[in-house]
This record gives C-alpha cells, structure tokens and sequence, in this order.
C-alpha cells in the first residue's frame, strides 16, 4: 500500500478562499495540447508517433499544482498594473533589488512579484519548486524560479515574474501563475563513469526490443496529485 502525502494549501483570509483555488497542474492541461494528434505521417510511413506521447513531456506538463491570479489584470505601457480587487495582488521591485542578476532577454527590465494569498504547507522532509507553468509557454510573463523549504516555512511565498518587452494587456483571472511541484529533500553524491559502446547499443536495442512505448507502458511511474 503506497503512502500518501499531502500538500496543505491554506486560504489567508474569506476572500483568498473564494477565488481561484490551487489545483493539480493535470486538470489545466490546455487546448493547443489537447489538439495534438498522437500519430501522424512522415515519408509515407504511417502511425509515426508524436511528441504527444513523450513521456517526459506528459509528466513535466501534469506534475504538482498551479496557482491562479485572482481578477483581471491590465499591464499598461507605463509597466504598472491596473486592477480592481481589495487587496494588494502585485508588486514591482526596485531595479536595484536585482541589479546584475542575469536574465532570459525579452524580458522586462522590472521583476514583478504576485501576491499570493495561498499559505503552502508539505511534510517533513518536503520542500516545493516553483517554476513557470510548463504548459503555458504563451503567457505574456515569465515566472522566475525558486525552490522553497514549505515544511519548515510556513508563509506567503510570491512568485517573481518579468513580463515580456513591449506586451501591454489584459491577463484575465484564472490565469495560471506559478507551478508548484513538491521534492523531496536528501543528500546527493556525484560520481564520474564510463559506458563501453557496445553496453550502450545493447541498452539500446533492449529499449527498442519491445516496440515503441516501452518506457511509457513498462517502466514509467504514474505520478498522482489530487
């Protein structure tokens, strides 16, 4: 019997808890996605497989829980936010807060932060990643990464973003903002190794023995988040 664990999200407040709650990440899979065909048709050759069966994609797409903003959201040209809400759901730091950290170009020269109402709690031994929503390329922000002690912090922790240059717009509410995928905490070592040619190509022809998919049908784990 495999043991469940749980990730506590805790609404700070009535109103946090009547708006767009967290929710795993596989219940927003989104449209562009969905429409992908499984197979297609490359020199004749027919049931090619698409990226739409790449595991890695699937679990990286369907891992953890986003978290949402709260009301609709209008980015101007003068790089504020204008919105109606009660509370405060933004911020713009000061440039020198991160002078000379380096950054994707594209970008603003801002680092915003969402003010998230969503107290996260994980269990011992279990911190959180936060990363941008990897389904969710388009979105005109990028959410900047950051790994956080959730069992042992227990506070408001707001995503940093940038939003992209010249991007002036709505970002309605529900928009994902962050992902949020629990890790599990222990100590590493490295180590330095070698693989003769020949182990290779016999890992490799055992891999492609069973057809394709064997790594999803055989040897991928189900990762479930409720």
């Amino acid at each position: 019997m495999s043991i469940k664990n749980k990730i506590k999200f805790k609404a700070i407040g009535d109103l946090t808890y009547n708006g767009f709650k967290p929710s795993p990440a596989y219940k927003h899979i989104p449209d562009w996605w969905r429409s992908i065909s499984p197979h297609t048709s490359i020199s004749g050759v027919n049931s090619v497989p698409t990226v739409k069966q790449c595991p890695p994609t699937i679990d990286a797409f369907s891992s953890g829980y986003l978290i949402f903003t709260q009301c609709d959201m209008f980015f101007n040209k003068d790089g504020l936010f204008e919105y109606s809400y009660p509370e405060k759901i933004v911020e713009r730091w000061y440039k020198e807060q991160t002078e000379g950290l380096m950054f994707q170009e594209g970008y603003s020269e801002y680092v915003y932060k969402f003010i998230n109402r969503w107290l996260v709690e994980t269990p011992k031994g279990w911190s959180s990643l936060f990363i941008h929503p990897s389904s969710y390329p388009d979105l005109p922000f990028t959410t900047l990464t950051g790994l956080v002690d959730t069992d042992k912090l227990i506070t408001d922790i707001n995503p940093p973003f940038r939003m992209k240059s010249g991007w002036t717009g709505l970002i309605k509410a529900g928009t994902p903002i962050a992902q949020i995928i629990p890790v599990k905490r222990s100590e590493w070592t490295s180590s330095i190794e070698q693989i003769s040619e020949e182990e290779f190509l016999k890992n490799q022809n055992d891999l492609r023995s069973g057809g394709y998919g064997k790594y999803l049908k055989t040897m991928r784990e189900r990762k479930v988040y409720r």
